[in-house]
């Protein structure tokens, strides 16, 4: 398991049965011919960027793509314990 893994994904808005604290929008962005490998990308940037500002977890992860670009995008949130 990569460093990266250690960062949940989730597409729901709540964590149930934990309390956290917001720390704000991230976002992972990478281009490429093939979408598949291009999302899985876009993911990793985002794992990074969410542990870099302390996260646990990224909520609501969403994806948004044009012909030559894939972003990921998501809320970064702490879990309080």
């Amino acid at each position: 398991m990569s460093e990266f893994d250690e960062i949940t994904l989730t597409t729901t808005e709540k964590i149930p049965e934990n309390d956290y604290r917001i720390i704000g929008v991230v976002f992972g962005t990478a281009n490429g011919e093939e979408k598949t490998s291009a999302h899985e990308q876009a993911i990793k940037v985002l794992r990074d960027k969410a542990k870099r500002v302390g996260a646990d977890v990224v909520v609501a992860m969403r994806f948004e793509s044009t012909s030559s670009m894939v972003t990921a995008y998501g809320t970064a949130v702490k879990i309080v314990k």
